[in-house]
């Protein structure tokens, strides 16, 4: 296999703490809002673009600090759902998108808005709560689910899941993963177990089992992200920015 393209994802925690704890989803608080807002300085009749719209906080703020327009981007459509109806709270002064950082172009001029009428935009990178604590989508084992990790949920036929990159990437490909895009210490020993893992057992298909086979070759390793939950080397299957791999054959 030959790891032959790379897509942006952003972060996202995989707790190594074998927990049956769930955590409900709440509107998540941005850190430093109001430094942010500050930087940007939104003024009346001005447009900006939240980049990264997740769940809100940050255009909710925005739109509070003066009379201008927002135009909203994410690629989950999740976030783009939430912000359709985040649309209504602010009539005529929200314009939802779906679509990646690089199909904005496309989109504004599907909108007929012009690049050059944009006053300001911001990024605000890493999964959103809604991502990180919602096990179907595989990013959290707060909740058991299947290895997703895809950010756009799968929308985008062509992404594939991380249950599918563990299940076929090379030792080699999967230290690189770990090493190079995750600057992980443990990257060789934790991708030999994962190989051993599946070839002696089984794939690794759940968020559990990954967090199980790292457990196995690296204890008594507790971290805590930012939102206070545990975390450990398996969040190095996605990282900061978080990649998600397209696997080819040769």
């Amino acid at each position: 296999m030959i790891l032959n393209h790379f897509r942006r994802f952003t972060q996202a925690s995989l707790s190594r703490k074998l927990s049956t704890e769930h955590i409900r989803y709440r509107d998540h608080t941005p850190v430093m809002l109001n430094e942010v807002i500050k930087h940007l300085n939104p003024q009346d009749n001005e447009l900006y673009i939240d980049m990264t719209f997740g769940a809100g906080g940050h255009s909710r703020k925005i739109l509070e600090s003066a009379d201008c327009r927002l135009i909203t981007l994410d690629r989950d459509p999740t976030a783009y759902e939430k912000a359709m109806n985040f649309a209504e709270e602010y009539p005529n002064r929200v314009t939802p998108l779906l679509g990646r950082f690089s199909e904005l172009p496309t989109l504004l001029k599907e909108k007929g808005i012009s690049q050059s009428s944009i006053d300001g935009i911001l990024f605000d990178f890493g999964c959103s709560s809604m991502q990180l604590d919602t096990g179907e989508r595989g990013f959290s084992i707060s909740k058991n689910g299947l290895l997703d990790m895809r950010m756009d949920a799968g929308r985008n036929a062509d992404q594939i899941t991380a249950r599918e990159v563990l299940a076929t990437a090379n030792e080699n490909e999967l230290y690189k993963i770990f090493k190079i895009y995750g600057e992980e210490k443990k990257a060789a020993k934790i991708a030999q177990t994962i190989i051993h893992a599946r070839y002696m057992i089984k794939n690794i298909d759940t968020t559990h089992e990954l967090v199980d086979v790292v457990n196995s070759c690296c204890p008594d390793e507790v971290r805590l992200d930012k939102l206070q939950r545990p975390q450990s080397n398996a969040t190095k299957i996605q990282n900061q920015p978080v990649i998600s791999f397209k696997l080819d054959s040769t």
